[in-house]
């Protein structure tokens, strides 16, 4: 059971699913990851909170389709979220 992660399109909102569970809406702007080995992270920023991890190749999109190597999933998530290397 993967992590999705999407943007909401024309909202500023930003979407986690773990697999089939509930879906839980964040502000873009108040999320930021990081990538740590092959390991990503997901944090709010405001009020300060892990949201929670996933494998690199294993993080999908919002239609369920894996996001590919770190390079795509850097690519996919600048888009719309911030990152930093380490917090």
């Amino acid at each position: 059971m993967a992590l999705r992660i999407g943007l909401v399109v024309g909202t500023g909102s930003a979407t986690l699913q773990h697999g089939t569970g509930a879906i839980a809406n964040y502000a873009s702007h108040n999320l930021k990851y990081d990538i740590k080995g092959a390991v990503v992270n997901f944090y709010q920023i405001q009020p300060f909170q892990w949201l929670g991890s996933e494998g690199v190749t294993t993080l999908e999109n919002a239609a369920g389709t894996a996001i590919g190597v770190e390079a795509a999933v850097r690519t996919y998530l600048d888009a719309f979220i911030g990152s930093t290397k380490a917090l």
